[in-house]
């Protein structure tokens, strides 16, 4: 399981999907499918599985926000079936492999694990990012405002493959590429450091410095301002740095972002810029703004909805609030479960507060959840219910679970 545990861990992210029963499909997800059902072949016969408090709420959160939620609805309003929060919820389940994972992979190599592959998805990113760039040559809105694989830096979990389309056989489906990458870059920033504080080893700025630039390659506008947030709150407050050394270093990463801009002959601010210049939301972010009107006279309109929500499924809140989803992950969270999930979502964040110092990755869990709150979750939608964000919390509740075994003794007790 050692084995099969490692490219569980590195097959969500690194590798995309493929059709199957007219659906898309993560590799990934295929490969956790087996894992899954070996591990429950192992559980049958030694009958132990390490599960903590903080699992149990992260598990009922998702259970109630996607799946039950929408059953109240369908029953309560006489609803058609919640086929696809029934699918989501499977989809998000299989996550879990990644918790599992954790117990067969020590702190050392899991460090490695983690590290590695964000710089091996870069690499490979880049490299689809320079031939898209020389052979397609898209325009400035093309750029700022499209999706195709390619034009931006993205998740490769979130591309298809598509050999029909040459020469590029993956292309991306929906938006929030750019976000997603920024909540992983996020995740691996405060682990990174985290890491390095914990063990006393030295910082290695030219990794945080290329952090920094792929997340500005990504060309959102939340994304981006969620994670100088984060880096502020560490100069400024976790390493006390003076002023001055601040400046220099935000001087530093501005001059790196004029010279990318000159290189692509594109200002990857632009949006950023012209909604503080113009005063005023761009069409897409004014859209957003209407949405979350609605969402909000809808919940407020009706108690059953400001109570238990209105359900997952797509198709719900298209006949509620004439969108299929938020672009707000906080707002998702409320439409979708209403005051039970907030409740929920809040008591994960008290557990993690109330114990973020007896154990280093409760911390990082905590920071992580708080800076994604700040904007990237709150009006960028970030997908708190996508597979990233998933990804990370169970990876992050397992790895804090199993800390206090040494991986030799852990596995012992796994016998």
């Amino acid at each position: 399981m050692y084995y099969f545990s490692i490219l569980i861990m590195v097959s969500y992210l690194l590798l995309p999907k493929i059709e199957l029963f007219n659906n898309y499909i993560l590799i990934g997800e295929i490969l956790s499918l087996i894992y899954l059902f070996i591990y429950l072949l192992k559980f049958l016969i030694n009958k132990k599985i390490n599960i903590n408090m903080l699992l149990l709420i992260y598990i009922l959160l998702l259970f109630y926000s996607v799946l039950l939620s929408s059953f109240v609805s369908y029953l309560l309003f006489f609803r058609n079936p919640p086929y696809y929060s029934v699918f989501y919820f499977a989809h998000l389940l299989l996550c879990f492999s990644v918790y599992i994972s954790t117990s067969y992979i020590n702190g050392v190599k899991m460090n490695k694990i983690i590290i590695n592959t964000y710089i091996i998805h870069s690499i490979i990113m880049l490299i689809f990012m320079v031939l898209y760039y020389i052979i397609k040559k898209p325009n400035e809105i093309s750029i700022l405002w499209g999706y195709d694989f390619g034009l931006r830096m993205q998740m490769l979990n979130g591309s298809y493959i598509d050999i029909s389309n040459i020469p590029f056989f993956l292309q991306y489906e929906g938006g929030g590429s750019g976000n997603l990458f920024v909540s992983w870059s996020l995740f691996v920033f405060i682990y990174y450091i985290e890491d390095c504080k914990n063990k006393n080893k030295k910082i290695n700025y030219f990794f945080i410095f290329y952090i920094i630039f792929l997340v500005i390659l990504t060309f959102s506008r939340g994304g981006i301002l969620t994670f100088f947030i984060l880096l502020l709150w560490y100069l400024l407050i976790e390493n006390k740095k003076k002023l001055s050394d601040v400046i220099k270093i935000l001087i530093f990463i501005l001059l790196l972002s004029i010279i990318f801009t000159k290189i692509i002959n594109v200002n990857v601010f632009t949006r950023l810029i012209n909604t503080i210049n113009d005063g005023k939301f761009d069409a897409s972010s004014s859209l957003r703004l209407q949405n979350y009107k609605l969402i909000f006279q809808a919940l407020i309109g009706n108690l059953n909805y400001f109570i238990l929500g209105y359900g997952f499924e797509k198709q719900y809140w298209y006949e509620i609030v004439n969108w299929n989803f938020a672009e707000s992950s906080v707002l998702q969270l409320l439409g979708s479960s209403g005051i039970i999930g907030l409740t929920l979502f809040l008591l994960l964040i008290m557990f993690l507060y109330y114990n973020k110092n007896k154990n280093s990755y409760y911390n990082i869990l905590f920071k992580y959840i708080v800076f994604q709150l700040i904007i990237n979750w709150s009006v960028t939608g970030g997908d708190f219910f996508g597979v990233v964000n998933t990804y990370i919390i169970f990876l992050l509740i397992g790895m804090a679970s199993n800390s206090k075994y040494s991986y030799k003794k852990y596995i012992t007790l796994k016998k």
